[in-house]
Formats: C-alpha cells, structure tokens, sequence
C-alpha cells in the first residue's frame, strides 16, 4: 500500500524521476521520459500497478518498516535511508545517473554493523499497471518485455519469480555493497518490430535495425554536485561495453568513487 504523499523522496536523471517511500519502495517512475508510461503507478494505485520494494526483509503479515534516518548526500539527489534492526544496520543508496544512453535507477545496499537479512522485491507493469510484462532469462540477466519496451534488471544477487514478482533474499555484512539496477532500452522502432534476442546482437525485421546492448558496470562516481545543474556540474553518464568496460560514472567536481560490484 502507497504512503502519504510526505513520505516520498524524489530522484531523477533530469529527464525522469522516480519516488521511493520511507518503507524503501518505489512506488513511481516513468520510463524513459517524464512523459511516458509508468512501470511502477503502485503511488496512485496498488501494489498490483507496480513497485520496487528494497529493504530489512520481514514477516510476510507484517508491514515494512520505515527507515530510521534518510538524507541527501550533500546538494544531490542521491538518497540515502538508513534501517537501525534487531540484527545491525544497514543502509540503502539510490540515485539516477544523469545519462548518455539507456536511464537507469541504481540502488546501493550497504551493510553498517551486523549480519541484516534483506529482501528485493521487484514488480514492473507497464502502461501504469494494465499490462504484465513477459519476465525471463537473458544470459544470466533478468528482462521484462511490453510491446516496444523492455526493462533489463542487474544484480549480483541470487533472483527467483514468483507470483509474478521478481525477488532476491540475501544478507549484508558490514562494508559489504551489492547493487541492483533497472535500466530501461527500446526493443523495436516505428515498425512495430519488437523481436528478442540476446544484448549485443543486432535485430533484422522488416527492414529495421536495432541493437539492444547490455548496460554493465563495475563502479560509480557520485558526484556532490550531481544534478544541480552547474555550468561545470555533471554532463552524463560513462558506461563501459562489457564486464571488463569502466562502468558509468558522473561526471563533476568533489567526486567519489563507489565500488558497487
């Protein structure tokens, strides 16, 4: 269920923007514009219209709990929520790297004392929540497919489906980071070519050319002037080609790198 409107922090990439609640559910983001379709309208709806919870696993008959402490890192929109539990603490990094390609939604767990059980819980309908995307498998990584979309999620963490949902369970451990990422391509053109296949290989079909490219990265610079908008801020996003690429990065001044694979 959706909080209060208070409750919602903003991030966004300058061209769009989701809102995470305080429980660390995403419960609004358009993709891959400001005004496009919805893959998570749970904010207005329910959790059937699409969310991405991220945080302290808990009983199933329980609600989520509400992070203990959340900020901004300095003048950005980088959020950062922290959860005091019974087991440690630990806390969750997200943020929407300004792009050159593909716009992504990255968040960060970061373990801060203790062993603390976690839970990601990952439900994309697009359209605003009347359609159910197709969810499988593409070389190891997790796709989900409506029409000419196509939303790729990234982790290092073991996933599994059910219900519809896409979820991992894992447990974070002091100075331990493990990221999850979506990232948003197109999958045809005007044509309404919308064929699939592996990333990096080229799609032919009634005349159109396509290349779905995977979006893989190693680290990330957050820069403490992300998304202000300076004339000498943050131009875009670096991103290497493969697993061996650079990874994207923000470009800025007072910047800092975090290892997040």
């Amino acid at each position: 269920m959706s909080g209060p409107i208070e409750d919602y922090a903003l991030i966004g990439d300058m061209q769009t923007a989701a809102l995470i609640n305080r429980d660390g559910s995403a419960d609004w983001l358009c993709l891959p514009r400001f005004d496009s379709h919805a893959i998570f309208a749970g904010l207005l709806g329910t959790e059937e219209h699409g969310f991405w919870r991220l945080g302290p696993a808990h009983p199933a008959d329980a609600a989520a709990p509400h992070a203990d402490r959340r900020r901004y890192r300095g003048d950005s929109l980088v959020l950062e929520s922290e959860w005091d539990t019974p087991r440690g603490t630990v806390r969750i990094i997200d943020f929407m790297p300004p792009r050159d390609g593909a716009p992504q939604l990255i968040r960060i767990v970061e373990g801060v004392s203790g062993r603390v059980p976690m839970r990601s819980e990952l439900r994309m309908r697009f359209s605003y929540g009347r359609v159910v995307p197709w969810v499988h498998k593409v070389e190891g990584r997790t796709v989900a497919v409506a029409g000419p979309d196509s939303v790729w999620h990234d982790t290092s963490a073991e996933t599994y489906g059910k219900n519809l949902t896409t979820y991992s369970d894992f447990t974070v451990s002091p100075g331990e980071r493990i990221a999850f990422t979506i990232s948003w391509e197109p999958l045809g053109d005007a044509c309404g070519c919308a064929s699939l296949v592996a990333p990096g290989v080229l799609i032919r079909g009634h005349g159109c050319r396509v290349r779905v490219r995977p979006v893989a990265f190693a680290s990330v610079v957050v820069s403490d002037r992300a998304h202000r908008g300076a004339p000498n801020g943050p131009v875009g996003v670096r991103r290497g080609d493969g697993p061996g690429g650079t990874g994207p990065s923000i470009k800025g001044h007072a910047s800092r790198r975090i290892p997040i694979l």
